[in-house]
């Protein structure tokens, strides 16, 4: 009788073993290698505005949703607003909505509207309305005593529980001064990780870079082969002019071809980059 309670246990161990190993063969495999997002500039597809914030004087917070239509759902986000004018309160108010994209993301063949809210701080006097540019959007901000209105209408105000108005914050570009490839690694079939060693002249309030932010244009077919550092700074005026420059460790998705090299710029530094020998 022992024995064959003893059997009995080894075969349902058997059978339970086997069955994990079929999971296992089945199961995605996660490369060794995270694949890190690329970020690109989009086109609004519509701003909300959520609420605003009086912080004394002339100055407002605005909390706005940015949207953005794709073609396809492939788990990107929005980013958040870039000011061309960097991070201070004077000059014009002109932004870039900008996209955390992952390229290596399986996507599915449908279309998707995404959005984000960001806060933005502006100088909005009593009595005159301010140009607020994002993309190609030019939205009207006007301010009666306390009341500020976007194209004419008050803020919609957000869900019950949604998280309150973030602190005012715009992304902001690296200038690039030197720049050397530390590693390239497969991350999908095509899709490699790579990690540059980035000089560059920052805001002093700007944080760690972020990662790359990239372009492409008529000359490169509009394939991605132009990179900026990126990195958030805060917008409530407390940033100065004076800049600083640091060194950091930036990566991104590339696409490479099968044989030959890339040529990528970084700033204005030309790299040439190629995939790995296959491993034997």
């Amino acid at each position: 009788m022992l024995r064959g309670t003893r059997d009995g246990i080894i075969r349902g161990t058997m059978h339970v073993l086997r069955f994990l190993w079929v999971m296992l063969l089945l199961a995605p495999h996660a490369h060794a290698t995270e694949a890190p997002p690329v970020y690109e500039m989009a086109l609004p597809a519509n701003v909300v505005f959520v609420a605003f914030l009086a912080k004394g004087g002339d100055l407002f917070d605005l909390d706005l949703r940015a949207e953005v239509v794709l073609p396809l759902t492939c788990g990107d986000k929005v980013a958040g607003l870039l000011r061309l004018d960097g991070p201070r309160l004077d000059g014009a108010d002109a932004y870039n909505v900008v996209l955390e994209r992952h390229p290596v993301e399986k996507c599915k063949k449908d279309a998707t509207r995404i959005g984000a809210r960001w806060a933005i701080r502006m100088r909005i006097p009593d009595g005159q309305t301010r140009e607020l540019l994002i993309g190609p959007r030019a939205l009207a901000i006007a301010r009666k005593k306390d009341v500020i209105t976007l194209d004419g209408t008050e803020p919609m105000g957000d869900l019950p529980g949604a998280p309150a108005t973030a602190d005012p914050a715009t992304l902001v570009l690296g200038d690039v001064t030197t720049a050397k490839l530390i590693s390239v690694e497969n991350v999908a079939p095509g899709d490699f990780a790579v990690a540059i060693e980035v000089s560059a002249r920052w805001p002093k309030c700007a944080g760690a870079p972020l990662g790359m932010l990239a372009s492409g244009d008529a000359a490169s077919k509009f394939a991605l082969d132009r990179f900026t550092p990126l990195a958030r700074a805060p917008l409530d005026g407390t940033c100065a002019k004076a800049t600083t420059e640091r060194k950091a460790t930036v990566r991104a998705t590339l696409r490479l071809p099968k044989s030959g090299a890339a040529k990528i710029k970084v700033g204005a530094q030309e790299l040439s980059v190629a995939a790995p020998a296959p491993a034997k």
